[in-house]
């Protein structure tokens, strides 16, 4: 005859191992989880950064465009200048949503003299100084149609 004792023991620990295996497993899901979570928050930065990079490419690239259009100018021609600075899409750039841009900018007056140099009064100047600033879009956009990134770099450029 078996004791009474040890059959009610018995009942007792397998109801114990199904909510011991019911907290491992809730534990195991948690640790899922938040694995998930970190692996899709690392996508979208690389994702980010690899945007943010490609604008700043593209920004870069429509700044030499921007820089090359100066250098075919002359200085007689960057220094009689009327019009107002405005936007140049740039052509260099291409499988972007948006393209690049540039935008030239005279500066007048700017005269560059080494030390003890005559300051030559009354001469024509022989050189021109322009800004070249330069913007560029990233490929993603927001959801208004808006590019997702944008690079904006300048350059002040000395034609003589």
């Amino acid at each position: 005859m078996t004791p009474i004792h040890s059959s009610f023991s018995s009942r007792k620990q397998n109801g114990a191992v199904l909510i011991v295996a019911l907290v491992m497993l809730l534990l195991l899901t948690i640790i899922g989880i938040s694995s998930m979570r970190g692996t899709t928050m690392q996508e979208r930065m690389a994702g980010n950064m690899r945007d943010q990079s490609q604008a700043f490419q593209a920004s870069e690239t429509s700044l030499r465009r921007g820089e090359l259009a100066v250098r075919n100018l002359s200085v007689s021609e960057i220094q009689n200048l009327t019009t107002a600075p405005s936007w140049q899409n740039s052509d260099a750039v291409t499988g972007l949503p948006t393209a690049p841009k540039y935008k030239l900018t005279p500066i007048p007056g700017v005269t560059i003299k080494k030390a003890g140099e005559s300051i030559g009064a009354g001469s024509a100047v022989e050189m021109a100084v322009v800004r070249v600033e330069a913007e560029g879009y990233g490929a993603s956009e927001n959801d208004d149609g808006t590019p997702g990134s944008t690079v904006s770099v300048r350059s002040i450029y000395v034609r003589r």
